[in-house]
């Protein structure tokens, strides 16, 4: 049985010029550090975090191969179903984004997760990547009950309210804590009267 494999790759590396080792040398000899930078990109795996371009071709070799191509922002295109429950695709594309519990400051690995729909399926019957997240089954609570909210940040990540007993000001932020700016609508990612 082949391995199986899942690199997320932005997507502009897609379609990309990757230098080969011997071109990258003679990049950093003529002192062109930057462009090896800019030129190597780097894809990620859910076991091994950050891996190169080159060490992907190299996997790819002889294995089943998922390749899950970014927007700018390294948030997976979407993948759309009428199911209500996230397919084994969508989980490989939200591991990627979320890397784990998307709520903020938490360090649950994607294992401990469930995929939680933003946009209750209930309102819209849509299953997207744009319309889910990943939460560890304490966060999964504070979002369904106890006042948190979630939503699709700007960047295509989730970003997360707190109830008024938390932060009175009701600020958003990100999975890293950070205040963000308000979310735009969700006709903003979703079609209107799906």
């Amino acid at each position: 049985m082949q391995p199986r494999i899942s690199i997320y790759i932005p997507i502009e590396m897609l379609f990309g010029d990757i230098p080969t080792h011997a071109e990258a040398i003679e990049m950093i000899k003529d002192g062109r550090i930057k462009d090896v930078f800019e030129r190597t990109g780097r894809g990620w795996m859910s076991h091994l975090n950050s891996i190169s371009m080159a060490a992907a071709q190299r996997l790819a070799c002889d294995c089943e191969l998922t390749m899950i191509g970014a927007d700018m922002h390294g948030a997976p295109l979407t993948v759309d179903t009428a199911k209500r429950f996230a397919s084994k695709k969508h989980r490989i594309a939200l591991e990627g984004r979320d890397k784990g519990c998307a709520f903020p400051n938490c360090d649950r690995p994607a294992d401990w997760t469930q995929a939680h729909h933003m946009i209750p399926w209930e309102t819209r019957h849509e299953t997207q990547i744009d319309g889910l997240c990943l939460l560890c089954t304490a966060h999964h609570v504070a979002v369904h009950h106890q006042g948190w909210e979630v939503a699709l940040g700007a960047t295509r990540y989730p970003v997360f309210r707190p109830p008024t007993k938390i932060d009175p000001l009701r600020r958003w932020r990100d999975s890293n804590g950070n205040f963000t700016d308000d979310p735009p609508t969700p006709e903003t990612f979703f079609a209107e009267g799906a």
